[in-house]
Protein backbone atom coordinates (compact mmCIF):
# COMPACT_ATOMS: atom_id res chain seq x y z
CA UNK A 1 0.00 0.00 0.00
CA UNK A 2 1.61 3.34 -0.89
CA UNK A 3 1.49 6.53 1.01
CA UNK A 4 -1.20 8.04 -0.87
CA UNK A 5 -3.72 5.28 -0.20
CA UNK A 6 -2.91 5.18 3.31
CA UNK A 7 -3.27 8.66 4.07
CA UNK A 8 -7.04 8.26 2.10
CA UNK A 9 -7.62 5.55 4.31
CA UNK A 10 -7.40 7.20 7.39
CA UNK A 11 -8.69 10.46 6.23
CA UNK A 12 -12.08 8.39 5.18
CA UNK A 13 -11.79 6.80 8.30
CA UNK A 14 -11.34 10.01 10.58
CA UNK A 15 -14.56 11.66 8.42
CA UNK A 16 -16.22 8.27 9.28
CA UNK A 17 -15.30 8.15 12.90
CA UNK A 18 -16.16 12.16 13.34
CA UNK A 19 -19.62 11.61 11.77
CA UNK A 20 -20.31 8.65 14.00
CA UNK A 21 -18.96 10.68 16.70
CA UNK A 22 -21.27 13.61 15.46
CA UNK A 23 -24.20 11.22 15.85
CA UNK A 24 -23.87 9.88 19.35
CA UNK A 25 -23.30 13.52 20.50
CA UNK A 26 -26.49 14.29 18.85
CA UNK A 27 -28.60 11.05 20.26
CA UNK A 28 -27.24 12.31 23.92
CA UNK A 29 -28.34 15.67 23.46
CA UNK A 30 -31.43 13.99 22.56
CA UNK A 31 -31.46 11.62 25.72
CA UNK A 32 -30.48 14.57 28.00
CA UNK A 33 -33.48 16.69 26.95
CA UNK A 34 -35.74 13.58 27.37
CA UNK A 35 -34.44 13.15 30.88
CA UNK A 36 -34.66 16.79 31.71
CA UNK A 37 -38.55 16.90 30.16
CA UNK A 38 -39.05 13.87 32.46
CA UNK A 39 -37.56 15.55 35.48
CA UNK A 40 -39.47 18.55 35.16
CA UNK A 41 -42.83 16.09 34.98
CA UNK A 42 -41.88 14.69 37.75
CA UNK A 43 -41.52 17.96 39.64
CA UNK A 44 -44.84 19.50 38.17
CA UNK A 45 -46.55 16.20 39.63
CA UNK A 46 -44.92 15.87 43.10
CA UNK A 47 -45.61 19.94 43.45
CA UNK A 48 -49.08 18.71 42.26
CA UNK A 49 -49.61 16.32 45.11
CA UNK A 50 -48.02 18.75 47.37
CA UNK A 51 -50.57 21.45 46.64
CA UNK A 52 -53.38 18.47 46.92
CA UNK A 53 -51.79 17.17 50.31
CA UNK A 54 -51.90 21.02 51.55
CA UNK A 55 -55.52 21.51 50.42
CA UNK A 56 -57.18 18.37 51.69
CA UNK A 57 -56.96 18.74 55.68
CA UNK A 58 -58.86 22.21 54.85
CA UNK A 59 -61.13 20.70 53.11
CA UNK A 60 -62.44 18.21 55.38
CA UNK A 61 -62.33 20.96 58.08
CA UNK A 62 -64.49 22.99 56.43
CA UNK A 63 -66.63 20.78 55.38
CA UNK A 64 -67.18 19.01 58.76
CA UNK A 65 -67.36 22.50 60.38
CA UNK A 66 -69.96 24.06 58.56
CA UNK A 67 -73.09 22.15 58.73
CA UNK A 68 -74.71 21.71 55.36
Amino acid sequence: MDLEAQVQEKASGMLGGGSFLHKSISKLKIEMKKTKLERKEKKRKLLLVHITLDFLPWCFLIKHRIPT
